[in-house]
């Protein structure tokens, strides 16, 4: 009868270690204050055509396009194959202006133009290298980090890739929406982030009906002008 017992148990706890995982959606917005401003360009542009001398504008966006909502604190699913994602340059900037990657992943840099571009990241990863018209090259990423994405001829072009330790991201849209499919039960810490800085963050709990939540970015805190 120990044995029994024993082997009853061991089956109990199979099955157990069996059951699927619950989870649900979660859906949330990311509201921004009246006066928030968006990054500004570091270096002048221009509202021309491609041309190939003056370097183009980035259309203008609202700034939660380019924010990055990812999910902390709870055991993130283990994705079954590598993820990719792909950033074009298009003209003269690269579009998406960031995007965001699982550690381990693979960038694919398409240029969707008519000129060469010799492309590279600042924390020298990914070495110079020319991508013509039509061609694309991929970089892995493995660290967890935030990789600034140049090109060699044209300082104002500027893209980035965030990687990240979890698969439970998304990007906003314009109008601050966001989902994130089958997040695992539990309570998470919800984070957004914008241009190197995390704007904000609050704490939701996942059940498997779902949750929602609404993200509000602070006000900004003027900056103090420069001492003489």
């Amino acid at each position: 009868m120990r044995g029994f017992g024993v082997r009853l148990a061991t089956l109990v706890a199979i099955s157990m270690c069996a059951l699927p995982v619950l989870a649900g959606p979660l859906k949330g917005t990311v509201v921004l204050p009246a006066g928030f401003k968006p990054a500004t360009q570091r270096h002048p542009t221009h509202w021309r055509v491609e041309n190939g001398v003056l370097p183009v504008a980035h259309p203008l966006r609202d700034p939660r396009t380019e924010m990055i909502v990812y999910l902390e604190g709870g055991k993130a699913p283990t994705p079954d194959k590598p993820q990719t994602a792909v950033m074009e340059v298009v003209g003269y900037r690269f579009d998406p202006y960031c995007i965001a990657i699982l550690a381990g992943g693979t960038v694919e840099f398409k240029n969707t133009g008519r000129v060469s571009h010799v492309i590279y990241d600042k924390q020298k990863v990914m070495t110079p290298g020319s991508i013509k018209p039509g061609e694309s090259r991929k970089q892995k990423y493995h660290a967890e980090g935030e990789y600034e994405i140049r090109e060699e001829e044209f300082p104002h072009m500027r893209g980035v890739v965030k990687v990240l330790s979890t698969p439970l991201y998304a990007k906003p849209d314009a109008k601050g929406v966001f989902k994130l499919e089958s997040v695992p039960d539990g309570k998470w810490t919800v984070k957004v982030w914008y241009r190197g800085t995390v704007l904000t963050q609050a704490t939701v709990e996942v059940t498997d009906d779902g949750a929602e939540v609404t993200l509000k970015v602070p006000e900004q805190k003027p900056v103090a002008p420069a001492k003489k």
